[in-house]
């Protein structure tokens, strides 16, 4: 009896093991016969955020986690759930693979364009000024030139001396930013946040410090920062807005306004290489 009993013992071990292997080795195969697919190659834009996608086949595979990698973090990083962020202009390779099976994995490339704002810009010369509140209007906007002998004209017609103060003061500010921005103002955009400015007033030279450039959450809107060193130690903080066409072969930059309800926007070309 008690060898009968050893017996039947001795056999449901031999079946519990033979049926955990078994387990064992659908499982492995299982792993040992998956793949992953992904697309190859994506060609993004600097700045672009995205979540990559991959598919696990077969996809009832119970164990589906993923490890992602990239090979060129500075110019594509990548999260544990996929999600990459263009740092830099170039290429990336990225890869996935099944965190219980690293040896099944696949690839894909990033191209990262340059980014549309890299590149040299300079003034056309045409500057319109929209000012607020104005000879009965709640906004208007004039080309600075006009705008200029509208009050050099009021200035030399009126007899009132607050009035002739006003426009005066209008003159001289619209005159100003005129001589700066009319001719041979322009920038070199490089990648990350270098910006070359080069400002030129005729023979009269403006050195720039503390210049920085990011996008803004405008669409194609890029926000550029710098302080201007005038030659008599006056120092003047620019903070503008440029919005690029839709061929980003022209733009617009937004002076934002010194005075209140006045602005100052200057058309701008990019410079072919």
């Amino acid at each position: 009896m008690k060898s009968i009993k050893s017996k039947i013992i001795l056999f449901s071990l031999i079946g519990l093991f033979l049926f955990t292997s078994c387990q064992k080795n659908d499982s492995d195969d299982e792993l040992a016969n998956s793949s992953i697919k992904m697309i190859k190659e994506i060609t993004i834009d600097l700045g672009t955020k995205m979540k990559l996608e991959a598919a696990v086949s077969p996809s009832d595979l119970d164990i589906q986690e993923l490890g992602w990698l990239s090979y060129n973090p500075d110019f594509v990083s990548i999260d544990s759930e996929g999600n990459i962020e263009a740092l830099r202009s170039g290429t990336a390779t990225i890869k996935v693979y099944l965190l219980d099976n690293p040896m099944v994995f696949t690839r894909c490339n990033i191209i990262v364009s340059p980014d549309k704002f890299l590149g040299e810009w300079k003034t056309t010369g045409e500057l319109e000024l929209t000012i607020k509140n104005f000879e009965g209007h709640d906004e208007i906007t004039y080309p600075i030139q006009e705008f200029i002998k509208l009050c050099n004209d009021t200035v030399a017609l009126t007899t009132n001396a607050e009035v002739r103060s006003l426009y005066a003061d209008m003159a001289r500010f619209s005159m100003w930013n005129n001589s700066i921005f009319e001719k041979d103002y322009s920038f070199t955009v490089g990648e990350g946040t270098d910006i070359d400015m080069k400002i030129e007033r005729g023979v009269y030279h403006v050195d720039v410090s503390d210049s920085a450039w990011y996008r803004s959450i405008e669409h194609s809107g890029y926000v550029v920062n710098y302080v201007e060193h005038h030659t008599d130690s006056f120092l003047v903080a620019r903070e503008t807005l440029v919005t690029l066409s839709e061929d980003n072969k022209s733009a617009v930059m937004r002076v934002y306004p010194f005075e209140e309800g006045i602005d100052i926007k200057v058309k701008l070309t990019k410079v072919e290489e």
